[in-house]
């Protein structure tokens, strides 16, 4: 059974979006979290966000599971309808800086790396670059984000129905 924790901060006035996953991932929980995240902010804000992190460090187990072609079809074709895109998704992705750190546990990597594979079999897939977590802060600055507030940055809870309130 898998009990994931999903965190999220936005940075710069919601420019920078930062999801942290912790325990289990199960399917799409990447996927899913960034859009209801999208969903709950809007076309306006959601289209303001230019730089995502993705920390997976603390996935203690993972799943291969909605790695198909049509769900990952499906989660392009929710993306467009949330941002009302008039380019295609992979396009739009293509403008936004996206950066993943990999879980710690071999085992759970691995299986990290087989989803992403297995997922780029199907569709053009956003340019991710793997950054260690000791990079974030770094990362994070160069995205413009002041250091003040990336020490006091608040992350909030996202629950499985979508966004949890402050």
């Amino acid at each position: 059974m898998y009990s994931p924790l999903i965190e999220y901060a936005l940075l710069k006035n919601n420019t920078v979006l930062m999801i942290r996953f912790t325990g289990g991932y199960d399917g799409a929980d990447a996927d899913n979290a960034s859009l209801a995240i999208i969903k709950h902010l809007g076309v306006e804000q959601g289209r303001c966000i230019k730089t995502v992190i993705m920390d997976f460090e603390q996935v203690d187990a993972m799943t291969l599971r909605d790695t198909d072609a049509a769900r990952r079809g499906l989660y392009f074709h929710h993306l467009s309808k949330a941002l009302n895109l008039a380019i295609p998704v992979p396009e739009y992705l293509a403008q936004i800086d996206i950066f993943a750190v990999e879980p710690t546990q071999e085992h759970v990597r691995d299986v990290y790396r087989d989803r992403l594979r297995r997922v780029s079999q199907f569709r053009q897939t956003a340019n991710l670059k793997f950054i260690p977590k000791s990079a974030v802060t770094l990362t994070l600055i160069q995205a413009g984000v002041p250091e003040d507030e990336i020490a006091n940055s608040c992350w909030l809870p996202l629950d499985i129905d979508g966004i949890s309130s402050p």
